[in-house]
C-alpha cells in the first residue's frame, strides 16, 4: 500500500494535478457566468433575449463540464493503465472512447443503473437493519415518538456512503473496459 502510494506521488501527482486544475478551471468559469448573469439580470430586468442567451450559454458550460469530468476521469484510468502523461492519457482516452463509443455507451448505461440500484439497496438495508434495532431495544422505541425522522436520517447517511462505495465500482467497470 505504502508502495503503492509512493509511486502515485511520484510519478503520476502532476497528471492527478492537471486533471483537478481541467475541472476546477472549468467551473471558475461557470461562476464567473453566474455572477455576470446575475449582474446582467439586475441591470436589465426581466429580458427574453438574455435569458434565452444565458440558457445556452449554460447548456454549453453543462455540457463542457460534462465532457471535462469524463475526459478527467477516462484519462486517470489510462494513466494508471498505462503509466502516461495526463495529456497523452486523455488523448488515448478520446481515441477509444471514439473508436468504442457505442460500448462506452453501453457500459456506463448498464454501470450507472447498478450503481443507482447499489445504492438504493444497501440504504434501504441498512435502513431496515436500523428499524429492527431501534424494535429490539426498548429503551429507544420508548424514548422516540415516531421512528420516521431517524430511519430518513439513516437512509440518507446510508445512502451517501453507498454513493462513495459504488462508484468504486463504477471506475473499475470503466476500468475493465
Amino acid at each position: 500500500m505504502s508502495k503503492g502510494l509512493w509511486w502515485s506521488f511520484r510519478y503520476n501527482f502532476g497528471s492527478l494535478s492537471l486533471g483537478s486544475f481541467l475541472v476546477a478551471l472549468t467551473w471558475l468559469v461557470r461562476l464567473i457566468f453566474e455572477y455576470l448573469e446575475s449582474k446582467m439580470k439586475a441591470l436589465t430586468g426581466d429580458n427574453a433575449a438574455l435569458k434565452c442567451c444565458s440558457a445556452v450559454c449554460r447548456c454549453c458550460l453543462d455540457c463542457c463540464l460534462s465532457f471535462v469530468k469524463f475526459l478527467n476521469m477516462n484519462a486517470y484510468v489510462q494513466v494508471a493503465l498505462t503509466g502516461e502523461n495526463f495529456c497523452q492519457s486523455a488523448v488515448i482516452a478520446a481515441v477509444l472512447a471514439l473508436k468504442h463509443a457505442a460500448t462506452f455507451v453501453i457500459t456506463q448505461g448498464v454501470g450507472s443503473f447498478i450503481s443507482f440500484l447499489g445504492k438504493i439497496v444497501i440504504a434501504g438495508f441498512n435502513t431496515l437493519l436500523g428499524y429492527l434495532i431501534m424494535r429490539e431495544d426498548q429503551d429507544i422505541w420508548t424514548n422516540i415518538s415516531s421512528p420516521v425522522s431517524p430511519l430518513i436520517i439513516i437512509f440518507c447517511i446510508s445512502y451517501l456512503i453507498a454513493s462513495i462505495f459504488m462508484g468504486v465500482y463504477t471506475i473499475v467497470s470503466i476500468t475493465v473496459l
